[in-house]
């Protein structure tokens, strides 16, 4: 049989054993990979062991596809660094809310449902003060799952215990500033709100 892959078969023991011996046992004769895995544990270290089990191997089929597939994995094993998404609703004059500072709804229902889409793929969702403040969000994909978690930008620490961003099970992660963080004393042990404190 051939077997097709979007990425390299792992070779490393992680929470289950290498998919590449599984390959080898299995009797495969050929495999036909999208891409090379980008974690340094697997690349290449797959496709050797595959070849010297006498598989014939072929790298490359539907690279793009494969690559947009897997951009976030990518990103992160290539750079360390996270995969952002910008999201933002524009009126037709470029501006993020109307004259009055009104920002709901600027978007359109099927826009919405693509935020949502966005938020149940992502880890995190991140705003700043004046967003929590305003619009008083929860920033939940689904009521009742704990992820994605919430960031908020508050140097000043001004929002409300009473925000919506806390409610629900998902972890809210508040960024204040080092000074700020230094004036309060006798902070409550909130499971819900994590202070980040940054120069």
């Amino acid at each position: 049989a051939t077997l097709y892959v979007t990425l390299e078969p792992c070779s490393t023991w992680g929470k289950t054993p290498p998919c590449v011996d599984a390959i080898i046992g299995s009797r495969v004769s050929r495999v036909i990979i999208g891409s090379l895995d980008p974690n340094p544990e697997n690349h290449l270290k797959g496709v050797h062991q595959l070849k010297q089990a006498g598989i014939k191997v072929r790298i490359g089929v539907l690279a793009e596809a494969v690559e947009e597939q897997n951009q976030a994995f990518f990103k992160r094993m290539r750079t360390g660094l996270p995969f952002v998404t910008l999201k933002m609703a524009q009126s037709l004059d470029g501006k993020i809310a109307t004259w009055r500072g009104e920002s709901r709804w600027i978007s359109s229902e099927a826009s919405r449902r693509f935020v949502h889409k966005l938020r149940r793929e992502a880890d995190a969702v991140l705003i700043g003060k004046n967003t929590a403040l305003r619009d008083n969000p929860r920033l939940q994909a689904k009521a009742g799952e704990e992820k994605p978690w919430r960031v908020v930008l508050d140097p000043d620490l001004v929002l409300s215990r009473n925000a919506r961003i806390f409610e629900g099970p998902s972890l809210t992660f508040v960024v204040v500033s080092e000074k700020r963080l230094n004036q309060l004393s006798g902070l409550s042990n909130r499971t819900r709100r994590i202070m980040i404190p940054v120069p």
